[in-house]
């Protein structure tokens, strides 16, 4: 069941999406002077009204921009700043949108907000923030890329009439063989290549295809007509500096997709293709070579990956996909329930809800209105460390924190020491020395 009321659409929802992501803002805010406990959720609260006054009533597929924020163009292929918060371009005109990560000293968090139509011209909105880059953001003619592609399975490959394996065969694509790609089907997971003159389709699994396949011309299910692409239906996106946790847990990176009631919508990322219900959102990250990563946040997304039954996921559920760098390479995990996840949906409440920063923490967390929803920890020792089943070394193993990863802590010892999270449905105890941490570990709630 959602736990969100519903929302409008069109303007409605762009004003709510502002609420949501709080990030337009020039020059250092008041968070910057405060302590490293209060001046995150300082600098989010604080950003919500110039968000709000500078990316309003966004047009169809255009984008505006918020502070830390740049795209690179078309026609020029050079990446340009924005001057100011609220400066807006026409996401025809752009290839790729980036942000920059959330910074209390400078009181700066990159945002992007973006109003677009997919392939089926529905609305749907989008939220950058962080430390994120979305490239393919609309193609044009002459992007396409020369694109080779590799058969190194160690079989030949059956090349078929159109994008499905119950097409006919075409053509053999041998073991060893180099072909150019010219085209992909509308979820990039097949691409058109010329084997002496023979065309046929491969999937793209199987095979090595050296170009970002999204940049090619798409081609219906048919194998003939024309795709006309829109902008932000197909993209590719990236999260986060591997092994560089976020300064602010409250401000974090990644990417929010939203559509209104009465609306269904489908988009691709890192080619893989979600299905989006009436009045549903997801916040997605998705590091180099780590997994996308996707946290329902309202109704219902339904998601397939390269392979397997589709996923649904539900609002409160978290689900992962396989890449390798920024393709997906596998299916969708099975759905858990999200419980170490604290940041988005407070964002998600203040966003869906109209409601204050303050008074969602208090609502969703039950801390303190201005104090810290919770810590990302890091653990980058280089080894395993032991999850206690208590704040103690005493106490026995709950489970292990692998090296690299990075948790969420929504509570500490009397002593802030001890942290306690929860890994894979596991809640256990960290030592606070042993890991890296983007907060003042003081302003965390003190366990029961």
């Amino acid at each position: 069941m959602n736990r969100f009321h519903s929302w409008s659409k069109g303007a409605g929802l762009l004003a709510l999406i502002v609420f949501l992501l709080l990030g337009a803002v020039t020059g250092p805010t008041p968070a910057a002077a405060q302590g490293d406990g209060e001046a995150c959720p300082a600098l989010v609260g604080s950003v919500t009204g110039a968000v709000r006054a500078n990316c309003v009533d966004l047009g169809a597929d255009e984008a505006c921009f918020g502070d830390s924020a740049m795209a690179m163009f078309h026609d020029s292929g050079m990446a340009a700043d924005f001057a100011a918060a609220g400066d807006r371009v026409a996401l025809a005109d752009v290839a790729v949108l980036s942000t920059g990560a959330g910074n209390p000293d400078d009181g700066t968090w990159g945002v992007v907000l973006a109003s677009a139509n997919t392939a089926a011209l529905q609305p749907v909105t989008f939220a950058l923030f962080g430390d994120a880059e979305i490239s393919g953001v609309s193609r044009v003619e002459g992007d396409a890329p020369e694109c080779e592609v590799t058969n190194n399975s160690g079989d030949n490959l059956n090349m078929r009439l159109g994008p499905s394996s119950t097409r006919g065969v075409s053509g053999l694509f041998g073991n060893g063989e180099t072909l150019e790609a010219d085209a992909r089907n509308s979820i990039g997971d097949w691409v058109r290549v010329n084997n002496r003159g023979i065309l046929g389709w491969v999937y793209v699994p199987l095979a090595e295809v050296g170009c970002d396949v999204f940049n090619l011309p798409a081609i219906a299910d048919d194998g003939e007509t024309p795709v006309v692409v829109t902008p932000l239906s197909a993209i590719t996106l990236r999260t986060g500096t591997p092994e560089v946790a976020p300064t602010c847990a409250e401000a974090p990176d990644g990417l929010m997709i939203a559509v209104g009631e009465e609306t269904e919508a489908e988009v691709v990322v890192n080619g893989a293709l979600l299905q989006f219900q009436a009045e549903s959102a997801v916040h997605i990250t998705a590091e180099f070579d780590g997994p996308l990563t996707l946290r329902g946040l309202a109704g219902r997304v339904i998601i397939f990956g390269t392979s397997g039954d589709p996923v649904y996921l539900d609002d409160g559920e978290v689900t992962t996909i396989p890449q390798v760098g920024l393709s997906i390479d596998g299916p969708a995990a099975a759905t858990e329930f999200a419980e170490d996840f604290v940041v988005a949906p407070v964002l998600a409440e203040v966003f869906l809800n109209n409601t204050s920063y303050d008074a969602a923490v208090e609502a969703l967390t039950g801390g303190e209105a201005g104090g810290q929803a919770a810590c990302q920890v890091t653990n980058s020792s280089g080894n395993s460390i032991n999850l206690r089943l208590g704040p103690s070394a005493g106490r026995g193993i709950a489970g292990l924190f692998p090296s690299g990863e990075t948790l969420l802590a929504d509570a500490r010892d009397q002593y802030s020491d001890w942290l306690r999270v929860e890994r894979q449905g596991i809640t256990g105890w960290v030592f606070a020395d042993l890991v890296d941490l983007a907060c003042d570990v003081d302003a965390l709630p003190e366990a029961e």
